[in-house]
């Protein structure tokens, strides 16, 4: 597949944790109130949907904290078209 364009999608997803594990807080979760969670960063194409890498974050962070490391340290990583 050739692209003329590349878009690189920097995306992150509440998942909820059921006990107390590390890096976990308590955050905004609209489905589960009070729960522990965790809030990963993740980058991916968003022309073909191929996942990259994750950062790990804990659930009680800003959408874009840690956006800016992710992108600096997984440069030699993003896709050569």
């Amino acid at each position: 597949m050739v692209l003329s364009r590349l878009t690189l999608d920097f995306d992150g997803s509440v998942q909820s944790d059921k006990g107390h594990g590390e890096g976990t807080a308590v955050g905004f979760n609209k489905n589960k109130k009070r729960a522990r969670s965790v809030y990963p960063l993740f980058y991916s194409v968003a022309q073909t949907g191929q996942f990259f890498n994750r950062h790990h974050r804990a659930g009680n962070v800003h959408d874009s904290n840690g956006a800016g490391q992710l992108f600096i340290n997984h440069g030699s990583d993003w896709p050569r078209y």
